[in-house]
């Protein structure tokens, strides 16, 4: 009687452990989806929204600089009769907010007086009728002007580079040195090419509110 006992405790522990695996006694590690961090774009405009075409002597913005004393019209073209109407905008380089280098000439005896207070870590900025751009000097090169290589317009380098005669002041023979600011983009709304070339690679993982209005497109929607 007692073995028939034992033998039905046995299988009353036996059937107990069975329910009690079944009923999930061992409890898994819970598992953690992989996280990724979200995909930000800095806030951009599109080149289509903007005018991009001048005809030559056109005033495309300004040229500013409280620490250089520099405030001048920005005129598209770098002939004679541009540079008489302010800074000149070199037609082939890239309008400020693209990661190729703008490229600016002005006249050391007008616009560009102020290059004679150029220093490492001041600033100039370019206003342009779709947002403002800040620029500050890492680097100022004087050479001949022959030496410049302007194949750096297509270099995505995210600068704008400033030039003028050298030395300053008045000579009694033709200049043909140049004094070069080179300057890193520090502020400014970035324009992305949807005209040149495809722009969804940066636009379709966005937030599409990252999408800065422009001008045209507020006044319609004022209406």
């Amino acid at each position: 009687m007692k073995t028939n006992k034992l033998t039905l405790i046995a299988a009353l522990i036996l059937i107990l452990a069975l329910i009690f695996t079944a009923c999930g006694g061992t409890e898994e590690e819970p598992t953690t989806e992989p996280t990724t961090e979200p995909t930000t774009v800095e806030p951009y405009i599109l080149l289509s929204d903007i005018q991009h075409e001048f005809y030559k002597k056109e005033v495309m913005g300004r040229i500013i600089s409280e620490d250089l004393g520099i405030d001048c019209n920005l005129v598209y073209g770098t002939t004679d009769d541009c540079l008489r109407l302010g800074a000149g905008f070199h037609t082939t380089s890239s309008l400020p907010g693209r990661p190729t280098p703008p490229i600016i000439g002005g006249h050391v005896q007008t616009v560009f007086q102020g290059f004679e207070k150029a220093e490492i870590g001041k600033t100039i900025t370019i206003s342009m009728p779709y947002g403002d751009y800040v620029y500050e000097i890492v680097d100022m090169k004087v050479m001949n002007k022959d030496e410049f290589d302007f194949s750096i317009k297509n270099e995505p380098n995210g600068q704008a580079i400033f030039y003028t005669c050298y030395p300053f002041g008045k000579v009694n023979y033709v200049k043909t040195d140049r004094l070069f600011l080179y300057c890193d983009f520090i502020e400014g709304v970035k324009v992305l090419d949807d005209i040149n070339f495809d722009v969804s690679a940066y636009t379709t993982a966005a937030n599409p509110d990252n999408k800065v209005p422009s001008k045209a497109e507020t006044k319609t929607s004022n209406k």
